[in-house]
């Protein structure tokens, strides 16, 4: 589709596209700390210079800022301008902060007195408040010390520092001096990998973002596992067929995305290990969702319960769609609560047991999509009469589908249904078209 040039006058919207009205062209109103809060005295600012303009006083009163926290930080006596609170409690309290931004501050706050030169910069606007987060960053591994040796070797450049610099070169800069003050001052051991890590960080539509660092050779390893344990990419022009022979449409087909096939790839890795190191270690499995419900004995209107999906140590959103997929196969444990107090909890169980497991790979043999061919130890049990509908856990209700297949499933809506003599599978779109397969 080719661009528009769309002109909006007292007439209305002209130049139209064939087949495009009126209503279906939104012309957004102002946003009210847009340009139109522009005060009347600066109507003559553009946009452009206005948001530079308001980026650099943002710049500014964060620096002046922090100046606050250190001056309460060395003047302050106790704790009676903030309640009896500590300052960074306080400030996420009254302010409305998160306590990772006031713990960000506070840390720039403490590491700038050691860095009197980044500190003058700052303050004077030559650096930008992200350009003094990344200087801070480096010092992440520097002791006391040496981030003051840091800060000295940083003055010479930042009193030539031109105007209209590169932003991210002093950033860079300081980086690569910590790194050297760290490798001259312990070069027999310093080893910057040592400071592996691995984070997940669950979002607020059920998934997650993972991020991490470690050594070269650790990685490699990690990647080549991914690489090994993935299907192959495939050729964008193949068509897949299902057991009748009939063309699998591509919502269905496994997707050819490089980086989702070496993401389910380091699942199916994790999951096999996991399964090796298991009491039934003759029956691979992925892992579960630990779900448990709680049940209030004095809720108003009855028992009521409550998912609680734990993972990582705290609770993460469950959609209606997550919700749903979980509860195909969860790690189920029951508590008992009287009001807020704890009364009993149960140990965890599964509604799938291992032995339903053996005998759906018995008879299933893998992920019983259509054009599909993952391996049965790549799989999760799906209900095929969902649970909340009265669907029975049983082998004639559970059909094996890899965790790509049966999240496209739940989330595209689709109804599957088993022959229960045959086991022949019969996939049913929204739109109405039926696809089959059989146990390979």
């Amino acid at each position: 589709m080719t661009d528009q040039v769309l002109e909006v006058g007292v007439e209305g919207v002209v130049g139209l596209p064939e087949g495009v009205f009126p209503d279906d062209v939104h012309t957004p109103g102002p946003h009210p700390a847009g340009p139109d809060a522009i005060p009347a005295g600066r109507s003559g600012v553009s946009a452009v210079e206005r948001l530079v303009g308001l980026l650099a006083e943002t710049d500014r009163i964060i620096a002046e800022t922090i100046g606050l926290i250190r001056h309460h930080r060395h003047h302050a006596r106790g704790r009676t301008a903030t309640g009896g609170l500590r300052l960074d409690g306080f400030l996420a309290l009254a302010a409305g902060r998160t306590g990772t931004d006031i713990r960000r501050l506070m840390r720039t706050e403490r590491t700038l007195t050691r860095m009197p030169a980044v500190d003058a910069a700052f303050a004077e606007g030559q650096l930008s408040w992200s350009q003094t987060q990344g200087i801070v960053a480096a010092t992440r591994d520097l002791t006391a010390a040496q981030t003051t040796e840091l800060d000295d070797d940083l003055a010479g450049p930042l009193a030539t520092m031109p105007t209209g610099a590169d932003p991210d070169a002093i950033v860079a800069t300081a980086r690569d001096w910590a790194t050297n003050i760290l490798h001259d001052t312990n070069a027999e051991r310093y080893d910057p990998a040592d400071r592996a890590f691995f984070r997940i960080q669950p979002d607020l539509l059920g998934g997650a973002h993972f991020s991490g660092y470690d050594r070269l050779e650790s990685v490699l390893t990690i990647r080549e596992a991914a690489e090994a344990a993935a299907d192959r990419p495939t050729i964008p022009e193949a068509v897949r067929a299902d057991a009748d022979g009939q063309a699998v449409p591509a919502e269905l087909q496994p997707t050819t995305t490089r980086q989702a096939q070496l993401a389910e790839g380091l699942r199916r890795a994790a999951a096999t290990y996991l399964a090796g190191t298991s009491p039934d270690a003759t029956v691979p499995r992925p892992a579960r969702p630990s779900v448990s419900v709680v049940i209030d004995t004095t809720a108003p209107h009855g028992p009521i319960g409550r998912l609680l999906a734990r993972w990582h140590g705290g609770p993460i959103p469950l959609t209606r769609l997550t919700t749903q997929r979980i509860l195909c196969d969860p790690a189920l444990s029951t508590v008992v609560v009287d009001d807020t107090r704890p009364g009993a909890i149960s140990d965890h169980t599964g509604p799938i047991t291992s032995r339903h497991y053996r005998t759906l790979r018995a008879v299933d043999r893998g992920c019983r999509m259509p054009g599909c061919s993952a391996p049965a130890q790549h799989t999760d049990a799906h209900h095929l009469v969902p649970r909340e509908l009265g669907g029975p856990t049983c082998t004639d209700n559970l059909a094996l589908f890899c965790r790509s297949c049966h999240t496209t499933i739940h989330d595209h809506d689709i109804h599957a249904v088993m022959d229960r003599h045959t086991r022949a599978v019969t996939i049913t779109l929204t739109d109405g078209r039926t696809f089959t397969s059989t146990p390979t």
